[in-house]
């Protein structure tokens, strides 16, 4: 799992056996930097209160978060991971 920073927003990129999966970068509940968190089997668990998200649909597993994470298309191409994000942001390549 690696966080970004891109214009003002953060988001996490997380690869999930292989595949990799776009959400928004902070947590629904509370403002904390899912990057900081971690990864459990599919699930993105928050540092702050522990809410977890699928990382493949960003809805809500665990409590106390109860709205939704945005996510995001994720594209690899020749080694370079991209997360593509709506036209207005731009497109933020990882490595």
């Amino acid at each position: 799992m690696r966080g970004v920073d891109h214009g003002g927003e953060k988001y996490v990129v997380a690869n999930v056996d292989g595949t990799f999966h776009g959400l928004e970068g902070i947590c629904s509940h509370e403002y904390a930097d899912l990057a900081g968190g971690f990864l459990a089997t599919d699930q993105i668990v928050c540092p702050l209160h522990a809410s977890a998200f699928d990382v493949c649909t960003g809805e809500v597993l665990g409590p106390p978060a109860t709205e939704p994470i945005a996510v995001f298309p994720v594209e690899v191409s020749e080694g370079i991971v991209y997360l593509i994000l709506p036209e207005e942001l731009g497109q933020k390549s990882l490595k």
